[in-house]
């Protein structure tokens, strides 16, 4: 899984630049509370206190949530704020993301914290899938909708990727397990359908 981690102090200069405009979708979502002030609001109001609260937004395939956590007694405590459903979304044969559904969902449940809690969070982390990625034009604004990693567009792509590299010597780079998923055949595939996006 992809993770991001931002702080009432985040701003864009302390965002991971895009590799080639093509961002993990964890940073992507990361991205959007550091560049919008007005969705960031809620985190400047935390005043220091003995304990502090620390928010998660994980994304799961079907379903989201946001936690709140914090260490009492020497323990970790947590305290589900907020449970949304994903539902994808097929746009032009393919199942993708609903992105700004997950970001809106994610503010919700950002902002139920306060009042849930006593407090804002110090800290916000978001937890999401590793595989996929958001293309960014240069105004990073997204080029394309984030397909989904179980969509049926890699199919054979791990085959191709072997033609272009030896599967030793990927293993031997990304460590990781042999799968269609992978982001590598993603591309592979993103390659295939729209070069243009890619260039």
């Amino acid at each position: 899984k992809g993770v991001f981690f931002a702080t009432p102090h985040t701003d864009e200069s302390s965002i991971p630049a895009p590799v080639g405009h093509r961002l993990p979708l964890c940073l992507y979502i990361g991205t959007l509370f550091a560049k919008h002030p007005y969705e960031r609001s809620f985190m400047t109001d935390a005043t220091p206190q003995d304990i502090h609260i620390h928010a998660a937004i994980d994304l799961g395939a079907s379903s989201g949530r946001v936690i709140a956590g914090w260490i009492e007694d020497g323990k970790i405590q947590l305290r589900e704020i907020h449970r949304f459903e994903n539902i994808q979304q097929r746009i032009a044969g393919h199942d993708c993301w609903n992105l700004d559904e997950l970001f809106s969902q994610a503010v919700i449940g950002l902002g139920k914290i306060p009042e849930a809690m006593g407090k804002a969070p110090t800290t916000i982390g978001v937890d999401t899938w590793g595989l996929d990625y958001v293309l960014l034009d240069n105004e990073d604004k997204p080029l394309a909708p984030s397909i989904a990693h179980r969509d049926a567009r890699t199919e054979g792509m791990p085959e191709v990727a072997d033609s272009l590299l030896d599967p030793a010597r990927t293993y031997s780079i990304a460590g990781i397990q042999r799968m269609a998923i992978n982001t590598s055949n993603q591309l592979i595939a993103h390659l295939k359908e729209t070069p243009e996006q890619l260039e």
